[in-house]
Protein backbone atom coordinates (compact mmCIF):
# COMPACT_ATOMS: atom_id res chain seq x y z
CA UNK A 1 0.00 0.00 0.00
CA UNK A 2 2.72 2.52 0.93
CA UNK A 3 5.39 1.13 -1.41
CA UNK A 4 4.74 3.55 -4.29
CA UNK A 5 5.30 6.46 -1.89
CA UNK A 6 8.46 4.89 -0.49
CA UNK A 7 9.83 4.31 -3.99
CA UNK A 8 8.90 7.84 -5.04
CA UNK A 9 10.66 9.28 -1.96
CA UNK A 10 13.71 7.13 -2.66
CA UNK A 11 13.85 8.32 -6.28
CA UNK A 12 13.46 11.94 -5.19
CA UNK A 13 16.29 11.59 -2.68
CA UNK A 14 18.53 9.93 -5.26
CA UNK A 15 17.78 12.67 -7.79
CA UNK A 16 19.12 15.51 -5.62
CA UNK A 17 22.84 14.65 -5.92
CA UNK A 18 22.31 14.06 -9.64
CA UNK A 19 20.83 17.54 -9.88
CA UNK A 20 23.96 19.01 -8.26
CA UNK A 21 26.12 17.39 -10.93
CA UNK A 22 23.83 18.44 -13.78
CA UNK A 23 23.74 22.04 -12.53
CA UNK A 24 27.54 22.05 -12.23
CA UNK A 25 27.87 20.89 -15.84
CA UNK A 26 25.28 23.41 -17.01
CA UNK A 27 27.21 26.11 -15.17
CA UNK A 28 30.33 25.16 -17.13
CA UNK A 29 28.48 25.27 -20.45
CA UNK A 30 26.86 28.63 -19.69
CA UNK A 31 29.98 30.10 -18.02
CA UNK A 32 27.88 31.21 -15.06
CA UNK A 33 26.38 29.51 -12.01
CA UNK A 34 23.69 32.22 -11.92
CA UNK A 35 22.62 31.53 -15.52
CA UNK A 36 22.64 27.79 -14.80
CA UNK A 37 20.45 28.35 -11.74
CA UNK A 38 18.08 30.47 -13.83
CA UNK A 39 17.72 27.70 -16.42
CA UNK A 40 17.29 25.11 -13.67
CA UNK A 41 14.67 27.17 -11.81
CA UNK A 42 12.85 27.99 -15.05
CA UNK A 43 12.63 24.34 -16.14
CA UNK A 44 11.57 23.35 -12.64
CA UNK A 45 8.91 26.08 -12.58
CA UNK A 46 7.49 24.92 -15.91
CA UNK A 47 7.31 21.30 -14.75
CA UNK A 48 5.77 22.33 -11.42
CA UNK A 49 3.17 24.47 -13.22
CA UNK A 50 2.14 21.49 -15.31
CA UNK A 51 2.09 19.20 -12.25
CA UNK A 52 0.06 21.72 -10.25
CA UNK A 53 -2.45 22.04 -13.09
CA UNK A 54 -2.81 18.28 -13.54
CA UNK A 55 -2.39 16.74 -10.11
CA UNK A 56 -3.54 19.05 -7.36
CA UNK A 57 -6.60 21.00 -6.31
CA UNK A 58 -7.28 24.49 -7.69
CA UNK A 59 -5.72 27.65 -6.31
CA UNK A 60 -7.34 29.31 -3.31
CA UNK A 61 -9.34 32.47 -3.89
CA UNK A 62 -7.55 35.74 -4.53
CA UNK A 63 -8.80 37.19 -1.26
CA UNK A 64 -7.28 34.29 0.69
CA UNK A 65 -3.96 34.69 -1.12
CA UNK A 66 -4.12 38.44 -0.46
CA UNK A 67 -4.35 37.83 3.30
CA UNK A 68 -1.20 35.69 3.39
CA UNK A 69 1.73 37.34 5.20
CA UNK A 70 4.33 38.90 2.92
CA UNK A 71 7.14 36.56 4.03
CA UNK A 72 5.46 33.38 2.72
CA UNK A 73 6.34 34.53 -0.81
CA UNK A 74 10.06 34.96 -0.04
CA UNK A 75 11.25 31.35 -0.55
CA UNK A 76 12.30 31.90 -4.16
CA UNK A 77 14.18 35.05 -3.20
CA UNK A 78 16.18 33.09 -0.61
CA UNK A 79 16.99 30.44 -3.23
CA UNK A 80 18.16 33.12 -5.65
CA UNK A 81 20.21 34.78 -2.90
CA UNK A 82 21.89 31.46 -2.13
CA UNK A 83 22.90 30.99 -5.77
CA UNK A 84 24.24 34.55 -6.15
CA UNK A 85 26.04 34.36 -2.79
CA UNK A 86 27.90 31.27 -4.02
CA UNK A 87 29.91 33.75 -6.05
CA UNK A 88 32.06 33.39 -9.14
CA UNK A 89 34.31 30.38 -9.49
CA UNK A 90 38.04 30.76 -9.06
CA UNK A 91 39.49 27.22 -8.98
CA UNK A 92 41.70 26.65 -5.97
CA UNK A 93 40.66 29.86 -4.21
CA UNK A 94 39.47 29.75 -0.59
CA UNK A 95 35.94 30.57 -1.79
CA UNK A 96 36.03 27.65 -4.23
CA UNK A 97 37.24 25.27 -1.53
CA UNK A 98 34.55 26.53 0.85
CA UNK A 99 31.90 26.03 -1.83
CA UNK A 100 33.06 22.47 -2.44
CA UNK A 101 33.07 21.78 1.30
CA UNK A 102 29.58 23.25 1.57
CA UNK A 103 28.33 21.00 -1.25
CA UNK A 104 29.81 17.95 0.45
CA UNK A 105 28.26 19.04 3.74
CA UNK A 106 24.85 19.34 2.08
CA UNK A 107 25.15 15.86 0.59
CA UNK A 108 26.31 14.41 3.90
CA UNK A 109 23.51 16.12 5.80
CA UNK A 110 20.97 14.91 3.26
CA UNK A 111 22.22 11.35 3.65
CA UNK A 112 22.25 11.50 7.44
CA UNK A 113 18.76 13.03 7.61
CA UNK A 114 17.45 10.47 5.13
CA UNK A 115 18.91 7.68 7.22
CA UNK A 116 17.43 9.25 10.36
CA UNK A 117 13.96 9.37 8.76
CA UNK A 118 14.23 5.78 7.58
CA UNK A 119 15.29 4.54 11.01
CA UNK A 120 12.57 6.56 12.69
CA UNK A 121 9.97 5.12 10.32
CA UNK A 122 11.29 1.59 10.91
CA UNK A 123 11.25 2.09 14.68
CA UNK A 124 7.72 3.47 14.52
CA UNK A 125 6.63 0.47 12.46
CA UNK A 126 8.20 -1.99 14.95
CA UNK A 127 6.59 -0.21 17.91
CA UNK A 128 3.25 -0.14 16.11
CA UNK A 129 3.43 -3.90 15.52
CA UNK A 130 4.35 -4.53 19.15
CA UNK A 131 1.45 -2.39 20.37
CA UNK A 132 -0.92 -4.34 18.14
CA UNK A 133 0.48 -7.66 19.42
CA UNK A 134 0.01 -6.66 23.05
CA UNK A 135 -3.48 -5.32 22.38
CA UNK A 136 -4.66 -8.68 21.02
Amino acid sequence: MAWPYVLFAFAAGAALPVQFGINAQLSSWLDSPVRAAFVSFLTGAIILAVAAALLFKPLPSGSRLGHAPWWVWAGGAFGAFYVVASGPRHPGSPADLARRRHTLDRLRNQFVESLHCELEMLLFRVLELRVRETAQ
